[in-house]
């Protein structure tokens, strides 16, 4: 048997170890035979530990056994010991487990999807701002063709009627455009007579022939061929006036004022009472009144039904529209603006104080809204020639728009209550923090502020601006995009449905739009090229 302490053989049965002296009781190893293996599958202890067998194997000798169970020992011992070393850094593999157990942790991963709805939050404000900027609407235009007018879209998109052969006769405005041709019929009693019809229609933004105008004009005693007459007109405050000249045998021209669906408003020379015949221009009705001039020189002004709102006959003298609701004498000796009633709402001549002479109504006037173009001269004190002066006056709101003086320089006809000024002084409110309000006199004539005619603009820079009848401006430059490089200066003249069309000192063909609805600007877009002239479009030079 051996010591299970230090592995020294003694004999069977020993209570202690002869060598080290530990008891063991029935504890102790019994001899294993050579060779074999415990029941853990581990060389038995008889077995000697390599490079000493021999050791092992003589028992006779006593010392040389001792080194070799001493051996025996220092091998099971550092045996245990490598374990015992080994198992503090193979038991901690599991510890650090607990420190790769936060990188797993998706904590990070909550607070990344902290900022989403914060970003969303941001985005939707953004979003809920879109509705505020009021959307440009669709529209058409005329355009200059070979023979009449085309019909683009703002971005130069032609549409092409669906009547092939049909001509345009006018620019389209107020969702119409007006457009003739001919058809030949073969009549086959006579073998070679070919009869002529002429028709007439209103063309829609889609190019379709929706309102047939051939029963009107049947009515009104035209059949086989005629024409329009040249002078070019479009819609206008819901009216289009039409001038049709008859070619055949026994009918004569007619003058018919069409409603906003292409009905018949009224006709001029049927009427029973008022006008009995008519030439009127291609701009006669303006602001919706509709100047209708009839023989030895009689004229009338006429609403959008043909009721007489004023005559020449009752005024004494020839008159002219100022927009519905005025108008002015064409007298020397008469600067006054009057109402239907016959009173006078303004007086030219009341703007003539101090050294201001000769106060009168401008011979071009904005012809819309009450909105008059005033001139006067300023008085040289020392023999030399006057000094010119002009300005617009608004008769509904008692308020110089362009207070009179050196600096108006040019301004457009008025439609939808606003017109194109430019001028290098104050315009609209801004005026009359330079004293040039009007005052109004007991006969309803304004007269000029001692400041209304302020000294020279000199160098002053000029200025354009769409203004109201009240002064209030609607659209200048600064309200555009830059890409759009409107000048500060620039000219307007009036299109149709609330658009403007921008040009320059050197054409009258607009390169950009702008468009206003009901008094508000509501955006500006470049222009698609080779637009047409409208009615109602001039621009005046002081």
């Amino acid at each position: 048997m051996f010591c299970t302490k230090c592995g020294n053989e003694m004999p069977d049965g020993s209570k202690f170890c002869t060598k080290c002296g530990a008891a063991f009781g029935s504890t102790a190893t019994p001899k294993t035979p050579t060779g074999a293996a415990t029941a853990d599958g581990a060389p038995g202890q008889g077995v000697p530990a390599a490079g000493a067998p021999e050791a092992a194997a003589t028992p006779k000798k006593k010392r040389g056994a001792l080194v070799a169970g001493i051996a025996v020992a220092a091998v099971v011992a550092l045996a245990a010991v490598g374990i015992a070393v080994a198992n503090p850094f193979a038991a901690p593999e599991p510890a650090p487990e607990p420190a790769s157990a936060p990188v797993e942790e998706p904590a990070a991963e909550p607070e990344a999807t902290d900022p989403e709805p914060e970003a969303a939050a941001d985005a939707e404000p953004a979003a809920a701002s879109e509705p505020a900027v009021p959307a440009l609407p669709a529209v058409w235009f005329g355009a200059h063709a070979s023979d009449g007018f085309s019909l683009v879209n703002e971005y130069g998109n032609v549409t092409v009627p669906a009547v092939s052969d049909a001509v345009l006769k006018t620019p389209f405005a107020g969702g119409f455009s007006l457009g003739t041709w001919e058809t030949s019929e073969y009549d086959a009693e006579w073998d070679a007579v070919h009869d002529e019809q002429t028709h007439y229609a209103l063309f829609d933004s889609a190019g379709a022939a929706a309102v047939d105008l051939d029963p009107v004009l049947a009515a009104a005693g035209i059949t086989g061929q005629s024409s329009v007459s040249g002078d070019v007109t479009s819609y206008a405050d819901g009216r289009l006036v039409l001038t049709v000249i008859a070619q055949e045998a026994g009918q004569s021209k007619v003058f018919l004022v069409l409603n906003e669906q292409g009905g018949l408003a009224f006709e001029l020379g049927k009427a029973e009472e008022g006008p009995l015949s008519g030439w009127p221009a291609a701009d006669a009705f303006h602001d919706g009144v509709l100047l209708a001039r009839a023989g030895h020189g009689e004229e009338y002004l006429l609403d959008g039904s043909g009721n007489v709102l004023a005559s020449s006959q009752e005024a004494g003298a020839p008159i002219g529209s100022l927009g519905c609701g005025y108008y002015r004498k064409d007298a020397p000796d008469d600067q006054k603006v009057y109402g239907y009633d016959g009173q006078p709402l303004f007086d030219a001549a009341s703007v003539n104080e101090g050294d201001i002479i000769g106060g009168k109504l401008d011979y071009d006037q904005p012809g819309g809204s009450g909105i008059v173009a005033v001139e006067a001269e300023r008085q040289n004190p020392y023999g030399g020639a006057n000094k010119s002066l002009a300005g617009l006056y608004s008769v509904g709101a008692g308020a110089w728009i362009v207070p009179l003086g050196e600096e108006l320089d040019a301004f457009s006809d008025a439609n939808d209550g606003m017109l194109w000024v430019r001028t290098a002084g104050p315009i609209g409110s801004a005026a009359s923090g330079d004293g040039a309000a009007a005052a109004t006199s007991g006969d309803g004539a304004a007269a000029a502020g001692g400041d209304a005619a302020g000294s020279s603009g000199g160098d002053a820079a000029l200025r354009s601006a769409i203004v109201s009848a009240s002064g209030e401006v609607v659209f200048d430059a600064s309200m555009t995009d830059a890409a759009l490089t409107i000048p500060e200066d620039f000219r307007a003249c009036y299109l149709h449905d609330g658009w403007w069309g921008i040009c320059n000192d050197t054409t009258a063909e607009p390169y950009a739009l702008a468009c206003i609805q009901d008094g508000k600007f509501l955006g500006a877009i470049d222009a698609p090229a080779n637009l047409a002239d409208y009615p109602n479009s001039g621009m005046y030079n002081v």
